[in-house]
Protein backbone atom coordinates (compact mmCIF):
# COMPACT_ATOMS: atom_id res chain seq x y z
CA UNK A 1 0.00 0.00 0.00
CA UNK A 2 1.09 3.58 -0.68
CA UNK A 3 0.31 6.94 0.87
CA UNK A 4 1.34 10.46 -0.12
CA UNK A 5 2.19 13.51 1.98
CA UNK A 6 -0.25 16.33 1.14
CA UNK A 7 2.37 18.90 2.10
CA UNK A 8 5.32 18.05 -0.14
CA UNK A 9 3.95 15.23 -2.30
CA UNK A 10 6.45 12.60 -1.07
CA UNK A 11 5.20 9.06 -1.65
CA UNK A 12 5.67 6.39 1.02
CA UNK A 13 5.18 2.65 1.02
CA UNK A 14 3.27 1.34 4.03
CA UNK A 15 2.84 -2.09 5.51
CA UNK A 16 -0.09 -3.14 7.66
CA UNK A 17 2.02 -3.38 10.83
CA UNK A 18 3.29 0.18 10.33
CA UNK A 19 -0.19 1.58 9.88
CA UNK A 20 -1.34 -0.34 12.94
CA UNK A 21 1.49 1.13 15.05
CA UNK A 22 0.76 4.65 13.77
CA UNK A 23 -3.00 4.30 14.33
CA UNK A 24 -3.37 5.94 10.95
CA UNK A 25 -1.63 9.23 11.84
CA UNK A 26 1.87 9.88 10.50
CA UNK A 27 4.28 12.81 10.20
CA UNK A 28 6.28 13.43 7.07
CA UNK A 29 9.98 13.49 7.88
CA UNK A 30 10.69 15.99 5.08
CA UNK A 31 8.16 18.76 5.63
CA UNK A 32 6.85 17.72 9.07
CA UNK A 33 3.27 17.68 7.81
CA UNK A 34 0.97 15.49 9.90
CA UNK A 35 -1.71 13.69 7.94
CA UNK A 36 -4.06 10.72 7.97
CA UNK A 37 -2.34 7.94 6.07
CA UNK A 38 -5.62 6.04 5.73
CA UNK A 39 -7.33 8.80 3.75
CA UNK A 40 -4.43 8.94 1.29
CA UNK A 41 -4.01 5.15 1.17
CA UNK A 42 -3.91 3.50 -2.24
CA UNK A 43 -3.08 0.05 -3.59
CA UNK A 44 -1.44 1.71 -6.59
CA UNK A 45 1.05 4.53 -6.76
CA UNK A 46 -0.58 7.99 -6.48
CA UNK A 47 -1.09 9.20 -10.02
CA UNK A 48 -0.22 12.84 -9.58
CA UNK A 49 2.20 13.84 -12.29
CA UNK A 50 5.64 14.82 -11.05
CA UNK A 51 5.04 13.65 -7.44
CA UNK A 52 8.17 14.39 -5.47
CA UNK A 53 10.31 11.79 -3.75
CA UNK A 54 12.82 12.00 -0.95
CA UNK A 55 15.76 12.68 -3.27
CA UNK A 56 13.80 15.08 -5.51
CA UNK A 57 13.65 12.57 -8.41
CA UNK A 58 10.31 11.58 -9.98
CA UNK A 59 9.10 7.99 -9.80
CA UNK A 60 10.84 5.79 -12.37
CA UNK A 61 10.04 2.40 -13.87
CA UNK A 62 12.35 -0.52 -14.36
CA UNK A 63 13.48 -1.79 -17.70
CA UNK A 64 10.67 -4.32 -17.68
CA UNK A 65 8.16 -1.49 -17.42
CA UNK A 66 6.24 -3.09 -14.57
CA UNK A 67 8.08 -2.45 -11.32
CA UNK A 68 8.07 1.12 -9.94
CA UNK A 69 11.03 2.28 -7.91
CA UNK A 70 10.57 5.28 -5.63
CA UNK A 71 13.47 6.41 -3.42
CA UNK A 72 11.07 7.33 -0.59
CA UNK A 73 9.69 3.80 -0.40
CA UNK A 74 10.70 0.88 1.78
CA UNK A 75 13.46 1.26 4.38
CA UNK A 76 13.98 4.96 3.66
CA UNK A 77 10.63 5.62 5.22
CA UNK A 78 12.05 4.67 8.57
CA UNK A 79 14.61 7.44 8.34
CA UNK A 80 12.27 10.25 7.34
CA UNK A 81 8.89 9.14 8.65
CA UNK A 82 7.88 9.32 12.31
CA UNK A 83 4.70 8.00 13.84
CA UNK A 84 2.78 10.35 16.09
CA UNK A 85 2.14 9.29 19.70
CA UNK A 86 -1.45 8.34 20.47
CA UNK A 87 -3.51 10.17 23.14
CA UNK A 88 -2.50 7.72 25.86
CA UNK A 89 0.77 9.55 26.38
CA UNK A 90 3.04 6.74 25.08
CA UNK A 91 6.31 7.70 23.42
CA UNK A 92 6.37 8.20 19.62
CA UNK A 93 7.14 5.03 17.73
CA UNK A 94 10.28 5.26 15.62
CA UNK A 95 9.85 3.40 12.35
CA UNK A 96 13.59 2.98 12.04
CA UNK A 97 13.62 0.85 15.18
CA UNK A 98 10.65 -1.12 13.92
CA UNK A 99 12.30 -1.79 10.57
CA UNK A 100 15.46 -2.86 12.40
CA UNK A 101 13.49 -5.30 14.51
CA UNK A 102 11.82 -6.68 11.39
CA UNK A 103 15.16 -7.13 9.68
CA UNK A 104 16.61 -8.99 12.66
CA UNK A 105 13.52 -11.13 12.94
CA UNK A 106 13.77 -11.86 9.22
CA UNK A 107 17.33 -13.07 9.54
CA UNK A 108 16.23 -15.47 12.24
CA UNK A 109 13.14 -16.63 10.36
CA UNK A 110 14.72 -17.10 6.97
CA UNK A 111 16.21 -14.83 4.35
CA UNK A 112 15.13 -11.76 2.46
CA UNK A 113 12.63 -8.96 3.20
CA UNK A 114 9.61 -11.21 2.70
CA UNK A 115 10.77 -13.52 5.46
CA UNK A 116 11.32 -10.51 7.76
CA UNK A 117 7.80 -9.31 7.02
CA UNK A 118 6.33 -12.70 7.86
CA UNK A 119 8.33 -12.95 11.11
CA UNK A 120 7.39 -9.49 12.40
CA UNK A 121 3.81 -9.26 11.15
CA UNK A 122 1.13 -10.67 13.51
CA UNK A 123 -0.80 -13.16 11.44
CA UNK A 124 2.20 -14.11 9.29
CA UNK A 125 1.82 -11.73 6.32
CA UNK A 126 0.51 -8.41 5.04
CA UNK A 127 -2.85 -10.06 4.43
CA UNK A 128 -4.51 -8.41 7.44
CA UNK A 129 -4.83 -5.03 5.71
CA UNK A 130 -8.60 -5.37 5.80
CA UNK A 131 -8.56 -6.04 9.53
CA UNK A 132 -6.29 -3.06 10.25
CA UNK A 133 -8.35 -0.70 8.12
CA UNK A 134 -11.54 -1.94 9.72
CA UNK A 135 -10.11 -1.24 13.16
CA UNK A 136 -8.97 2.25 12.23
CA UNK A 137 -12.22 3.19 10.49
CA UNK A 138 -14.25 1.88 13.42
CA UNK A 139 -12.16 4.00 15.80
CA UNK A 140 -10.80 0.94 17.62
CA UNK A 141 -7.39 0.96 19.20
CA UNK A 142 -5.09 -1.87 18.18
CA UNK A 143 -3.81 -4.08 20.99
CA UNK A 144 -0.95 -2.63 23.00
CA UNK A 145 2.23 -4.19 24.14
CA UNK A 146 2.41 -5.23 27.81
CA UNK A 147 3.03 -2.27 30.10
CA UNK A 148 1.79 0.31 27.56
CA UNK A 149 -0.91 1.54 29.98
CA UNK A 150 1.43 2.06 32.93
CA UNK A 151 1.92 5.79 32.42
CA UNK A 152 -1.77 6.66 31.95
CA UNK A 153 -2.65 4.66 35.07
CA UNK A 154 0.08 6.39 37.08
CA UNK A 155 -1.11 9.77 35.83
CA UNK A 156 -4.67 8.85 36.81
CA UNK A 157 -3.57 7.91 40.32
CA UNK A 158 -1.60 11.15 40.65
CA UNK A 159 -4.64 13.16 39.54
CA UNK A 160 -6.87 11.32 42.00
CA UNK A 161 -4.37 11.95 44.82
CA UNK A 162 -4.24 15.65 43.93
CA UNK A 163 -8.04 15.89 44.00
CA UNK A 164 -8.12 14.24 47.43
CA UNK A 165 -5.49 16.65 48.78
CA UNK A 166 -7.44 19.66 47.48
CA UNK A 167 -10.69 18.29 48.94
CA UNK A 168 -9.04 17.78 52.34
CA UNK A 169 -7.63 21.33 52.22
CA UNK A 170 -11.08 22.71 51.36
CA UNK A 171 -12.74 20.88 54.26
CA UNK A 172 -10.07 21.91 56.77
CA UNK A 173 -10.11 25.52 55.57
CA UNK A 174 -13.89 25.57 55.93
CA UNK A 175 -13.51 24.32 59.50
CA UNK A 176 -10.95 27.01 60.40
CA UNK A 177 -12.88 29.89 58.81
CA UNK A 178 -16.43 28.68 59.40
CA UNK A 179 -17.42 31.84 61.28
CA UNK A 180 -16.51 34.03 58.32
CA UNK A 181 -17.98 31.61 55.77
CA UNK A 182 -21.27 31.50 57.65
CA UNK A 183 -21.78 35.13 56.67
CA UNK A 184 -22.01 34.03 53.05
CA UNK A 185 -25.47 32.93 51.88
CA UNK A 186 -25.97 29.24 51.15
CA UNK A 187 -22.99 27.96 53.15
CA UNK A 188 -24.75 26.71 56.29
CA UNK A 189 -25.52 23.22 54.92
CA UNK A 190 -21.92 22.72 53.76
CA UNK A 191 -20.48 23.98 57.04
CA UNK A 192 -22.87 21.79 59.03
CA UNK A 193 -21.44 18.79 57.15
CA UNK A 194 -17.89 19.99 57.90
CA UNK A 195 -18.69 20.28 61.61
CA UNK A 196 -20.12 16.77 61.53
CA UNK A 197 -16.69 15.57 60.36
CA UNK A 198 -14.74 17.64 62.92
CA UNK A 199 -17.30 17.29 65.74
CA UNK A 200 -17.30 21.05 66.13
CA UNK A 201 -19.87 23.76 66.70
CA UNK A 202 -21.05 25.55 63.64
CA UNK A 203 -20.86 28.95 65.37
CA UNK A 204 -17.61 30.25 66.86
CA UNK A 205 -16.81 33.11 69.22
CA UNK A 206 -16.09 35.22 66.13
CA UNK A 207 -19.70 34.71 65.01
CA UNK A 208 -20.80 36.95 67.90
CA UNK A 209 -18.57 39.89 67.03
CA UNK A 210 -21.72 41.44 65.54
CA UNK A 211 -23.31 41.82 69.01
CA UNK A 212 -22.90 45.25 70.58
CA UNK A 213 -23.75 46.24 74.15
CA UNK A 214 -25.68 49.49 74.67
CA UNK A 215 -27.27 51.27 77.63
CA UNK A 216 -25.15 49.40 80.16
CA UNK A 217 -25.51 50.15 83.85
CA UNK A 218 -24.06 48.89 87.16
CA UNK A 219 -25.36 49.73 90.68
CA UNK A 220 -25.69 48.20 94.16
CA UNK A 221 -28.61 45.87 94.79
CA UNK A 222 -31.01 47.78 97.10
CA UNK A 223 -32.17 44.49 98.59
CA UNK A 224 -28.71 43.25 99.57
CA UNK A 225 -25.59 45.07 100.75
CA UNK A 226 -23.19 42.56 99.25
CA UNK A 227 -24.82 42.31 95.79
CA UNK A 228 -24.76 44.25 92.55
CA UNK A 229 -27.28 44.80 89.78
CA UNK A 230 -26.11 45.28 86.23
CA UNK A 231 -27.68 45.31 82.86
CA UNK A 232 -27.72 46.62 79.32
CA UNK A 233 -29.11 45.94 75.86
CA UNK A 234 -27.58 43.48 73.38
CA UNK A 235 -27.98 44.69 69.79
CA UNK A 236 -27.61 42.16 66.96
CA UNK A 237 -25.97 44.14 64.11
CA UNK A 238 -25.39 41.14 61.78
CA UNK A 239 -27.42 39.99 58.80
CA UNK A 240 -28.37 36.43 59.82
CA UNK A 241 -30.09 34.76 62.73
CA UNK A 242 -27.77 33.66 65.57
CA UNK A 243 -28.35 31.18 68.37
CA UNK A 244 -28.32 32.84 71.78
CA UNK A 245 -24.73 32.70 73.11
CA UNK A 246 -23.25 32.19 76.53
CA UNK A 247 -22.17 35.51 77.98
CA UNK A 248 -19.00 36.13 79.99
CA UNK A 249 -19.30 38.84 82.62
CA UNK A 250 -16.03 40.43 83.70
CA UNK A 251 -15.98 42.87 86.68
CA UNK A 252 -13.16 45.41 87.16
CA UNK A 253 -12.12 47.88 89.87
CA UNK A 254 -11.17 51.53 89.38
CA UNK A 255 -7.67 50.58 88.22
CA UNK A 256 -9.03 48.20 85.59
CA UNK A 257 -7.99 45.06 87.46
CA UNK A 258 -10.29 42.07 87.09
CA UNK A 259 -12.06 41.38 90.39
CA UNK A 260 -14.61 38.81 89.23
CA UNK A 261 -15.61 36.74 86.23
CA UNK A 262 -18.32 34.21 85.35
CA UNK A 263 -20.11 32.66 82.37
CA UNK A 264 -23.88 33.12 82.18
CA UNK A 265 -26.35 31.07 80.10
CA UNK A 266 -29.08 32.79 78.01
CA UNK A 267 -31.93 31.81 80.33
CA UNK A 268 -30.13 33.59 83.18
CA UNK A 269 -29.38 36.91 81.48
CA UNK A 270 -32.36 37.55 79.13
CA UNK A 271 -34.62 39.93 81.06
CA UNK A 272 -37.71 39.78 78.82
CA UNK A 273 -39.87 36.76 79.75
CA UNK A 274 -41.34 36.60 76.23
CA UNK A 275 -37.88 36.31 74.70
CA UNK A 276 -36.87 33.69 77.29
CA UNK A 277 -39.79 31.58 76.13
CA UNK A 278 -38.46 31.68 72.56
CA UNK A 279 -34.73 31.18 73.10
CA UNK A 280 -34.67 28.32 70.58
CA UNK A 281 -35.69 30.72 67.78
CA UNK A 282 -32.39 32.57 68.14
CA UNK A 283 -31.57 36.25 67.77
CA UNK A 284 -33.05 37.99 64.75
CA UNK A 285 -30.89 40.51 62.86
CA UNK A 286 -31.51 43.95 64.37
CA UNK A 287 -32.95 42.49 67.59
CA UNK A 288 -32.46 44.34 70.87
CA UNK A 289 -32.20 41.97 73.85
CA UNK A 290 -32.53 43.46 77.39
CA UNK A 291 -30.01 41.97 79.85
CA UNK A 292 -30.29 41.98 83.64
CA UNK A 293 -28.12 40.20 86.23
CA UNK A 294 -27.72 40.07 89.99
CA UNK A 295 -24.26 39.10 91.22
CA UNK A 296 -22.40 39.00 94.50
CA UNK A 297 -20.03 41.92 94.93
CA UNK A 298 -16.41 40.72 94.68
CA UNK A 299 -13.92 41.40 97.47
CA UNK A 300 -12.08 43.99 95.41
CA UNK A 301 -15.30 45.77 94.52
CA UNK A 302 -16.55 46.52 91.02
CA UNK A 303 -16.75 49.82 89.20
CA UNK A 304 -17.23 48.59 85.63
CA UNK A 305 -17.94 45.46 83.65
CA UNK A 306 -17.51 44.05 80.14
CA UNK A 307 -19.36 41.32 78.21
CA UNK A 308 -18.11 38.82 75.66
CA UNK A 309 -19.80 35.86 73.97
CA UNK A 310 -19.27 32.28 72.78
CA UNK A 311 -21.49 29.49 71.43
CA UNK A 312 -23.45 27.55 74.02
CA UNK A 313 -21.59 24.30 74.67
Amino acid sequence: MYTQCPGCGTIFALRAWQLRQARGRVTCGLCQTTFDAVQALSEDLPGEPGAATTDGAPPSRSAGGDEVRIPALGPQMSAIGRLLPDDSGDRPVDLQALVGERSTAGERAGSGPEAADRAAEPGGSEADWEQVLAELRAGQRPARAPGAGTRPKRRLWMTAAGVLVLAAALVHGSYLYRAQLLELPGTRAWLSAVCAVYDCQLETAASYDVIEVEERWLEPDPRRDDALMLGGVLVHTGERRLPYPEMRLTLRDLDGHVTGERWVRPQDYVADSRLRARLGAGMEPGARIPVELYVAEPDGGAESFSLSFRPVE
